[in-house]
């Protein structure tokens, strides 16, 4: 569904208004990209803006991993076995952890990571809503959600006009 909705905003020429509505509240997603951080999977600290202007950011990332030769086919179940070896094979057994939801805690991670003070105590948590991917920030999804959905109307607007056109000529 988050697929289907973000795909309204590549449907007409909405990337270029959403490039200038960043440009009218500060360029917070132009100076993202020019700085290198925070990553672009971290959207907590993003608002509707940034999100807005980096959706083109995420299929392009992926598109590209796909298309020059970095995708991977695992069709059998030794093959499927083998890839998930394979860091098991290159690192050595003192730099790995396997990490057990039920098992493992912050204080373990840290310590694993040589961190003293570790932030944050307890088992993470699991996200009690369908939010996770934005790190429970709903007031942005819940923006973000009904932009896709004013993109959509504006883009079967942009069809139906250019069908009726094209329809009323024949």
């Amino acid at each position: 569904v988050l697929g289907a909705l973000h795909a309204g905003v590549f449907g007409g020429p909405w990337v270029l208004v959403t490039n200038q509505l960043d440009r009218l509240f500060g360029s917070s997603g132009y100076k993202m990209l020019e700085d290198g951080g925070p990553p672009m999977a971290s959207l907590k600290d993003f608002g509707v803006i940034r999100t807005l202007y980096m959706l083109p950011f995420g299929a392009r990332r992926v598109i590209t991993h796909l298309y020059a030769g970095l995708k991977l086919m695992i069709i059998t179940a030794a093959e499927y076995n083998f890839f998930y070896k394979i860091p098991y094979m290159r690192i050595p057994k003192e730099r790995r952890m396997s990490w057990k939801m039920k098992k493992h805690h912050y204080e373990d991670l840290c310590a694993f990571l040589g961190i003293e003070d570790c932030p944050r105590t307890g088992r993470p948590r699991n996200q009690p809503t369908w939010w996770d991917w934005e790190e429970d920030r709903a007031d942005v999804t819940a923006a973000i959600w009904a932009m896709a959905v004013l993109f959509h109307l504006a883009n079967w607007y942009v069809f139906r006009t250019g069908l009726t056109a094209c329809w009323t000529l024949l």
